[in-house]
């Protein structure tokens, strides 16, 4: 009778993780069916308005924005991704699986490309799935880039630059999970500039929706 103990108990681990995973692939099923829906300031209410560029890369997400001075010309990149994938290339099952079922370590990508002359040519030039070229408010594009550029260079000891990525690549403080992934990261961004983005989905799926003008209370008086 004892010797069935062991069974039963590997029989029970199996079976939570069963249960583990069959949760986990929903979660990334339901988030996988999920559009984001990209709402912009309306332009009306912009005082100092500058374009940002929302990128697409399929499955992976990135936000550009203007850095120096106009005259420069410089769109910098940010991008979240996990240490392992992003950085390191290692892109097996294994590795996917694992980096959606346990926290990892984060990384956050920066790359800087010349100002485009449109959405369209960016897309083309980089060979980017989608490009959605975004107006905002000038200050808060700036504040976005001033705390990025500081998250970035306050583990400058930790940078890789890996050419497959295009991109350099610093240990984040974040860590990288199904709940934590790099839309997350690319959506909080755009809230931080005032752009109403939801829900978040597990693959880059964006539609851009034209802003409705604001209603006044005070309409008609």
């Amino acid at each position: 009778m004892t010797a069935a103990a062991p069974n039963f108990a590997c029989r029970s681990a199996a079976l939570a993780s069963a249960r583990l995973l069959g949760l986990l692939l929903a979660l990334l099923l339901s988030q996988t069916a999920c559009t984001t829906i990209v709402t912009p300031p309306d332009p009306a209410t912009l005082g100092d308005p500058v374009s940002v560029y929302l990128v697409d890369y399929h499955r992976h997400s990135s936000l550009m924005l203007p850095a120096g001075d106009e005259a420069e010309g410089v769109l910098r990149e940010y991008a979240y991704g996990e240490w392992a994938w992003f950085a390191q290339n290692r892109t097996g099952v294994l590795r996917a699986a694992g980096a959606l079922l346990l926290p990892s370590q984060g990384a956050l990508g920066r790359a800087d490309h010349p100002m485009p002359v449109s959405a369209a040519h960016l897309r083309d030039l980089n060979g980017f799935e989608a490009v959605y070229e975004l107006r905002v408010e000038r200050g808060r594009a700036h504040e976005l880039l001033e705390r990025l550029d500081l998250r970035f260079e306050s583990r400058l000891d930790t940078m890789i630059w890996n050419p497959r990525a295009g991109l350099q690549l610093v240990m984040d403080d974040d860590r990288y999970s199904l709940v934590n992934h790099c839309n997350h990261a690319t959506v909080a961004w755009l809230r931080d500039l005032g752009v109403r983005a939801w829900p978040v989905s597990a693959v880059a799926r964006f539609r851009i929706r034209t802003p409705a003008a604001p209603t006044s209370r005070n309409h008609g008086r």
